[in-house]
């Protein structure tokens, strides 16, 4: 399945069709190669290895290594967005929508780190259409954290668009060296985040003389 066929059925009307178990088994294997030694850096002879599928086969599927990189990241985009409007509408105020929203990317990175590396890492290697719709939906999803903060902080507070990035960079920084297994917790990562963000936030200008 080349580049063009796998953006028509990300853009297509109605519900995505659903990924192929092969598809998944190829889209594993090659993150975990890009997450330890990079994109550039790994061919599709060494994808077919890992994967433990035939080079025809695996063709069949991705025509290119691009079309496989654009697979793992729209469908990490598409996981991160899945049910998230819904999960945030549920929460009772504006501290609670934040939590929930640490709480579900930090999670996330739980039984997905190299794809979640991958996407950190190597998306700026698509081009074209393919890069264009990673760009929209990491958009789409900047745009729901922007506005859960905005509505933590106020609508007016000039801290908005900055706090945004912070909290994106503390959240981004943990899959380059977070081990699943490590002295470290899903839960207490969670925790150390929110209350990293949160407590930081709340007390800028505090600690200056």
């Amino acid at each position: 399945m080349n580049a063009a066929k796998l953006y028509e059925d990300a853009t297509a009307p109605g519900p995505a069709p659903k990924a192929t178990k092969r598809m998944d088994k190829v889209a594993r294997a090659a993150a975990r190669l890009f997450s330890r030694q990079t994109y550039l850096a790994t061919s599709m002879d060494e994808i077919a290895a890992a994967a433990k599928v035939s080079k025809g086969g695996m063709y069949y599927y991705f025509t290119t290594k691009a079309d496989v990189l654009f697979y793992i990241v729209d469908r990490v985009l598409d996981d991160l967005m899945d049910g998230l409007a819904e999960d945030l509408r549920a929460q009772p105020d504006a501290h609670a929508r934040l939590r929930q929203l640490v709480t579900r990317q930090v999670g996330y990175y739980q039984g997905h780190l190299n794809e979640v590396r991958t996407l950190l890492n190597d998306r700026r290697c698509l081009d074209g259409k393919l890069a264009d719709r990673v760009a929209a939906k990491e958009q789409a999803y900047f745009d729901v954290a922007a506005s859960v903060i905005a509505e933590w902080l106020g609508p007016k507070d000039p801290r908005r668009a900055p706090a945004t990035f912070a909290l994106f960079g503390i959240l981004n920084w943990i899959p380059g060296w977070y081990r699943q297994g490590g002295p470290a917790s899903i839960e207490t990562l969670t925790d150390l985040v929110y209350d990293l963000f949160v407590g930081g936030i709340d007390n800028i200008g505090k600690a200056r003389p």
